[in-house]
């Protein structure tokens, strides 16, 4: 009866044992599977952010330079507001941007590859007597800015 007893015992010992071993296999399965699947991908988009933001700063900074913003001491340029955007399904840092041109009343806006300073899209319309005429150009344009930017 003794030796029965412990037998049930031991047969129950071994049988916690071997599910405490599962369960430290599937606990570790899951660990690994969550550092792949779910903090490795969000690491590497904050890299790509990161990275994303620095080179659409260079290449903002680059078009501070290049365009005069005064002229005879009066404002010449304004640089519209910058976006930048790393977009995954592209696998690419975008940036939007654009200036105003007060002597020649145009206005340019454009989308950029950041890593390959290609133009994705861009639009430029002139300001007539104070009004902007929207044209197929720039609403084809903003939908393009919409999809990519927000």
């Amino acid at each position: 009866m003794e030796q029965e007893k412990k037998e049930e015992q031991n047969g129950f010992k071994k049988t916690i044992i071997k599910y405490s071993i599962i369960i430290a296999f599937i606990s570790a399965c899951i660990g690994v599977a969550y550092y792949f699947l779910i903090s490795l991908p969000e690491k590497q988009d904050l890299e790509n952010s990161t990275a994303c933001q620095s080179k659409a700063s260079d290449l903002y900074n680059e078009e501070m330079g290049r365009n005069s913003l005064f002229l005879n001491n009066t404002l010449h340029v304004v640089i519209l507001e910058p976006k930048f955007q790393f977009v995954k399904d592209m696998n690419t840092c975008l940036y939007t941007g654009g200036y105003v041109n007060a002597s020649t009343n145009e206005i340019s806006e454009f989308i950029k590859d950041a890593q390959t300073n290609e133009i994705v899209a861009e639009y430029k319309t002139t300001i007539q007597k104070g009004i902007e005429f929207s044209s197929d150009e720039q609403r084809s344009f903003k939908e393009k800015q919409k999809e990519l930017f927000f």
